[in-house]
């Protein structure tokens, strides 16, 4: 399992903010138990726990069998629909030291196929949901003054 210095994910994007905001409003309890009870009422298997824990403790947002703060205020957001989703996304990606490196190559006009070959991936699926993910977050507002920074020179 890859924590904040690695990266994995092996699901869809959507699919894991389903969960981060049916955990985010089902928050009483025990979230491990929560996280079960998503995938009992959503007809899939138990086992995808494994595959779903690694993926948001590789963003940050799940430590010690608990949703962090970030999670949370992720989970609020799907569920409000608000707007500033790819932003929140931007400010914990860039906390996994590899997503940074990602973030920063495409933020100095590097093709997402040369970006992502920094992460090592050799899974397809692995590479499709971290395209999506970056694609997400390169559509808001923290990428794009990144982008200007650098395209500028000032960083």
């Amino acid at each position: 399992m890859h924590l904040r210095g690695g990266w994995y994910i092996r699901l869809p994007v959507m699919k894991l903010l389903d969960i981060v905001a049916f955990l985010t409003k089902n928050n009483q309890g025990d979230a491990t138990e929560n996280l079960l009870k998503y995938l009992d009422t959503h007809g899939l298997s138990r086992s995808n726990y494994r595959v779903i824990v690694p993926t948001l403790s590789a963003l940050g947002l799940w430590k010690q069998g608990r949703l962090t703060r970030e999670a949370e205020e992720l989970g609020k957001a799907v569920i409000d629909g608000s707007q500033e989703l790819p932003n929140l996304l931007y400010r914990i990606a860039i906390r996994n030291c590899m997503l940074r490196d990602v973030i920063d190559k495409l933020a100095e006009g590097y093709p997402m196929n040369d970006a992502i070959k920094l992460l090592g991936l050799t899974r397809r699926d692995e590479i499709n949901y971290t395209i999506n993910l970056l694609e997400i977050i390169m559509s808001g507002d923290e990428f794009k003054c990144l982008y200007y920074t650098k395209a500028l020179g000032i960083t």
